[in-house]
């Protein structure tokens, strides 16, 4: 298993190299460091200075010696955009995590919060995992123990059901399957017409667990509320959330229906965003042929 790192030098960057290390050293997993030089990180009078690309680079790959410790690592290096640098990376060479800081992989202050985690999941080729912010400044991380993964149904979230599965196996970890129950739902009130509704949040539970493997161990959970902060709160209880989206689009505009991007900004723990296409192995049929 392959996992690569986006690396820009910024606190949001040692988040990612923080969060995958980790990751690697519990899965086993080879590390590649990825970093995009583009001309906005050097000075404009030296963009043109070749020099001062070579020195750049060679700053950014003992910094990163520093941050990853002791383990091994390839250094990959491209005068492309972000996006297109780890995109295209991911592809080369068959990633199957690419781990991103939680606000951005350029200069410090000219990428706007989760724009470039967004873009590169639009186009991904594999899960996307995002460091929450002061992930690399908090204590020991003991593990990944607790997965929690957003499901309602829809292919997306099927997808996200399979990599929390695999991603389960590999870590010896539980899987917490999450579906979330509108206030209107889950009120004691008559729906009328609507009343079959009611349990609906459970009953899509009871079918992601049934495909779920054996061996991984699952319980689902019906959370309450608006979707994006009924996940941020049940973040606090997890190792990680994953999260399916379209691949298309802005990020977030298919996970579970309507979900803000605010989610992957301020969730407490490491977010996968898993990109439709992008998990390993065949797309779940039989999930799509239990839930129509």
């Amino acid at each position: 298993m392959r996992i690569a790192i986006g690396w820009d030098g910024s606190d949001e960057g040692l988040d990612a190299m923080r969060l995958g290390s980790d990751l690697a050293e519990q899965i086993g997993a080879e590390i590649t460091v990825a970093c995009a030089i583009e001309p906005a990180m050097l000075p404009p009078e030296l963009t043109a200075d070749r020099e001062e690309w070579v020195k750049t680079s060679h700053d950014l790959y003992e910094m990163a010696r520093i941050a990853l410790g002791h383990a091994n690592f390839d250094f990959r290096e491209s005068v492309h955009g972000p996006v297109e640098s780890l995109n295209r990376l991911a592809t080369e060479t068959d990633t199957d995590l690419l781990v991103l800081g939680s606000t951005h992989l350029g200069p410090i202050g000219r990428v706007w919060p989760g724009s470039v985690a967004e873009r590169v999941a639009t186009h991904s080729s594999c899960p996307i995992v995002v460091a929450p912010a002061g992930y690399a400044r908090g204590s020991a991380h003991p593990g990944i123990s607790v997965l929690g993964v957003a499901y309602d149904g829809s292919r997306e979230s099927r997808e996200a059901v399979k990599v929390s599965s695999e991603l389960a196996e590999r870590l010896s970890a539980e899987v917490e399957v999450l579906s979330v129950a509108p206030d209107y739902v889950a009120a004691d009130v008559p729906l009328g017409p609507l009343e079959a509704l009611r349990g609906e949040p459970l009953r899509r539970v009871d079918r992601a667990l049934a495909q779920l493997p054996p061996d991984v161990p699952a319980v689902g959970t019906v959370l309450q509320g608006g979707t994006a902060a009924a996940l941020e709160e049940r973040g606090v209880e997890l190792d990680m959330l994953v999260v399916g989206t379209r691949g298309r689009g802005p990020l977030w505009s298919r996970v579970l229906g309507s979900v803000s991007a605010d989610v992957i900004r301020t969730a407490p723990c490491p977010v996968v965003v898993v990109p439709l296409g992008s998990a390993r192995g065949e797309v779940l049929d039989d999930y799509a042929a239990t839930e129509r």
